[in-house]
């Protein structure tokens, strides 16, 4: 966020064919805060199917209000997450099969965003697949 409570970081990537089961590693710096409504620090995942991407899951540690009036993202499918999965301290273990659509086709935009968390703030994520 630098040296501003408000602003807005979000970038995002295609993945084709991720592992089943696997984690996201949040690891933050700074005091990182619900500074607003539009406070939020979260990894987002729109599935694609035949129809395109047509169900979103956005998940959290705790800094998100449902009620946040920013835009999203104009990728994936655009609108606000259709579920929000929140998670507790660092890590969020994630089996796809827990949230992919119906006719669902392998490929997942996943997005990383961050907004309002505070002056000084940052984050980093990893992706790890889950060895079992």
């Amino acid at each position: 966020m630098g040296d501003n409570d408000i602003a807005h970081a979000n970038v995002a990537v295609i993945s084709e064919n991720l592992p089943n089961e696997f984690s996201i590693v949040f690891k933050t710096e700074g005091d990182v805060k619900q500074v607003d409504q539009n406070s939020a620090l979260g990894f987002r995942m729109d599935f694609h199917t035949s129809d395109g991407y047509t169900k979103s899951v956005y998940f959290q540690n705790g800094i998100y209000n449902e009620n946040r009036t920013a835009d999203w993202a104009p990728w994936g499918d655009g609108d606000a997450p259709d579920m929000v999965v929140q998670f507790e301290g660092d890590i969020a273990n994630i089996d796809l099969s827990d949230y992919v659509p119906n006719n669902f086709n392998g490929r997942v935009q996943l997005s990383f965003h961050m907004q309002n968390t505070g002056a000084g703030t940052r984050a980093k994520l990893t992706l790890n697949k889950i060895s079992k």
